[in-house]
């Protein structure tokens, strides 16, 4: 096994007014054996650190000044002409004066402890993390790296019947889980029989139904539909969030929070019991939700949790301590997500696995075409998403004004998606709304890099689509997901505060070879990780395992006369 290339910081020096510090970092080419692990680092290059900040600033000010200077070590890089390495060195903290992305001790890929010899990197998790929590009656699983456990190499699935359970569901929603949930639904559809169960309502604040209720189809998928018994009233969910989050709360607090919290429609609960046996499994998508929490509790034996939880004060509720040691699996979106879900409900034995989503990549994608049709003269930096501050635009926003006064510099901030807060009329920055598909890869062929400021994310769906393209990401450091994604992938840099985004975004304005670099290093982590034939296999073998087990059980007793009057037929 190749050994992970380890992380060397020589001779840093706290007084930035001495000798340049040397680093040693990964650059991008991997040896074929490392390849199946998202974690594994890169052979090395060395990069020389200066000892005053880029832009003339000061040393108290947190710079870090990057020379020209790379020298591969073993083996040469894969990518840029100058063989610049995709390396980064656009933080220097006060404490320490370390580059953004690396840790002073265990290379670039920090990531969360885990228990031993349990993970792998990628989240193509030995298949223990399945098996434990599985029946004894099941049949004993194949050991690590065996054949079975290939993403994808079951050949021949056995089609299930899957109810994919979700807040809002459409093309023209605006909003990550959703569109998570969408796309891993049409892609299972085409081995397994799925059927969408969702509310009426389009807007996540308010709930409002704005569909019809009933039977529907998108995409050839069936959609099933139930209307939102009441809106969300903002005043009551201000008072119960006040009360749950900042005071001295019961248990019955935190679910009058969630009911209020919504979208609260009965009727979808009514049909997952009563249709209990229409489905082989449920595939809930969001945890902090109506529809989750008592869909699952209702079905345990049947549900499997995608959890989409961000790094927020609801993961630690009590009701969602008790509510992730319930399903039969959890589909998890990254190692972070993993790591704080067992830190807060000290679910292990539960069965999962890291998947993540995949992603389309077009076959096409014209930069060009998109700068005519927008009229786009100057380099740009691209924000896809929702334009809210919740996602970190009133900071992207300041940052970026401020950015530009102080280096003088013609980069351009477009930014692709809805809208929840007014966009500044300031130089540089242009919204363009909602854009078609086409637009929307045409404007990412055509970015120098994507700007990720959230600091609240599950996965960030356009992070691993800016990967695919081979784009750089600018991500907010404090967003311990985008943090340890840019760490494994080795293709992004991350900031914590406004000088950190000032260094690492004019390093990555002014270098064309560094940011091809890290381009190359996120289409491969990409390709290894987020192609849908891999995320696809992880699917389905998370469902193989579930349903071999269960067909090792005996059949399940029929309810009696009572619980099929109240639940329906079984």
């Amino acid at each position: 096994m190749f050994p992970p290339a380890r992380l060397i910081a020589r001779s840093l020096p706290r007084d930035r007014s001495a000798a340049p510090a040397v680093l040693v970092v990964p650059i991008m080419k991997v040896p074929k054996e490392a390849n199946a692990i998202e974690g594994a680092s890169a052979p090395t290059a060395v990069i020389e650190i200066g000892a005053n900040g880029a832009n003339g600033s000061a040393p108290n000010e947190i710079a870090a000044s990057v020379t020209a200077r790379v020298a591969a070590v073993g083996v040469a890089p894969s990518a840029g002409a100058a063989g610049v390495a995709a390396a980064v060195a656009a933080e220097a903290r006060t404490e320490g004066i370390l580059p953004a992305g690396l840790h002073p001790e265990i290379g670039p890929a920090a990531d969360p402890p885990v228990p031993e010899k349990e993970a792998v990197a990628t989240g193509v998790e030995t298949d223990r993390m399945l098996a434990r929590g599985s029946r004894e009656s099941g049949p004993e699983r194949p050991a690590p790296g065996s054949q079975e456990l290939v993403a994808g190499s079951i050949p021949n699935v056995r089609p299930l019947r899957l109810g994919f359970v979700v807040q809002r569901y459409g093309e023209d929603v605006n909003g990550g889980a959703e569109a998570h949930c969408r796309l891993v639904a049409e892609h299972l559809a085409r081995a397994h029989r799925v059927e969408v169960l969702t509310s009426c309502a389009r807007d996540y604040i308010t709930w409002k139904n704005e569909r019809a209720a009933g039977l529907d189809k998108m995409n050839g998928v069936p959609v099933r539909r139930f209307k939102v018994e009441r809106p969300r009233d903002p005043n009551r969910f201000g008072q119960y969030s006040q009360k749950v989050f900042l005071g001295k709360h019961r248990p019955e607090d935190e679910l009058l929070w969630l009911e209020e919290q919504g979208p609260f429609s009965p009727a979808l609960l009514r049909h997952i019991r009563r249709r209990e046996s229409d489905y082989d499994y449920f595939i809930f998508f969001s945890y902090r939700y109506y529809h989750s929490y008592y869909g699952i509790k209702a079905v345990p034996r049947k549900s499997i949790l995608v959890p989409t939880a961000e790094r927020d004060e609801a993961v630690s509720l009590a009701i969602f301590r008790d509510l992730f040691r319930l399903p039969r699996a959890i589909v998890y979106n990254s190692i972070e997500e993993r790591a704080m879900i067992w830190s807060a409900s000290g679910n292990r034995g539960v069965p999962g696995d890291v998947v993540g989503v995949g992603s389309e990549l077009p076959a096409n994608a014209d930069g060009d075409a998109f700068r005519r049709k927008f009229e786009v003269a100057r380099p740009y930096m691209l924000f896809v998403g929702r334009v809210d501050p919740n996602k970190g635009c009133r900071t992207l926003f300041h940052y970026f004004r401020r950015y530009r006064e102080e280096t003088g510099s013609a980069l351009e901030l477009l930014l692709v998606g809805g809208r929840q807060m007014e966009v500044p009329a300031e130089p540089g920055v242009r919204y363009l709304g909602f854009l078609s598909e086409q637009d929307k890869w045409g404007a990412l062929a055509g970015a120098e890099l994507l700007v990720m400021p959230s600091e609240l994310e599950s996965l960030s769906m356009v992070t691993l689509e800016a990967w695919g393209m081979g784009k750089p990401v600018l991500a907010n450091g404090k967003c311990d997901v985008l943090r340890g994604q840019c760490r494994r992938s080795n293709a992004g840099l991350y900031f914590d505060d406004y000088y950190e985004f000032r260094e690492a975004l004019s390093l990555l304005e002014q270098s064309p070879d560094l940011r091809a670099g890290l381009g190359a290093n996120g289409r491969r982590f990409y390709h290894q990780n987020y192609r849908w034939e891999v995320v696809e296999g992880k699917y389905n073998r998370i469902l193989e395992t579930l349903s071999r087990d269960d067909r090792a059980l005996p059949p399940a007793p029929k309810r009696g006369f009572f619980a099929r009057l109240f639940y329906g037929r079984s």
